[in-house]
């Protein structure tokens, strides 16, 4: 079960590097919609079966972090007249390589964390 998590993660993770590269608004609530939506999805196979309450749970988060915040994000978006693309406060380069340190560094320090016995 634990390699299916840790490939599970990899696209969450591929993710958060595309947020960090785009400065598209509509790009990014759809992305981050989608990371949420997956996720919601880890529910089920951290738990290892589709049982009601792990269920329930992937399916409720699901539909708020997968279908309404971004619906919601979208229709301000829309009604704000906001405009559609965003300009970084550094570089996209700076910001990919600033992502990929803290993200070394929190796999390194994840190793380190005590876990409950399965």
């Amino acid at each position: 079960m634990g390699s299916v998590v840790d490939s599970s993660l990899v696209p969450i993770l591929l993710l958060n590097f595309m947020l960090l590269a785009t400065s598209r608004l509509r790009a990014l609530i759809n992305v981050s919609g989608l990371q949420g939506a997956l996720l919601g999805v880890l529910t089920v196979l951290v738990h290892g079966g589709l049982d009601a309450r792990p269920g329930l749970l992937a399916a409720g988060a699901v539909a708020i972090k997968g279908i309404l915040i971004p619906g919601m994000l979208h229709r301000a978006l829309r009604d704000a007249a906001i405009r559609r693309e965003i300009d970084p406060l550094i570089g996209y380069v700076t910001s990919l390589l600033l992502g990929a340190l803290a993200t070394g560094g929190a796999l390194a320090f994840a190793s380190s964390l005590p876990l409950a016995p399965e």
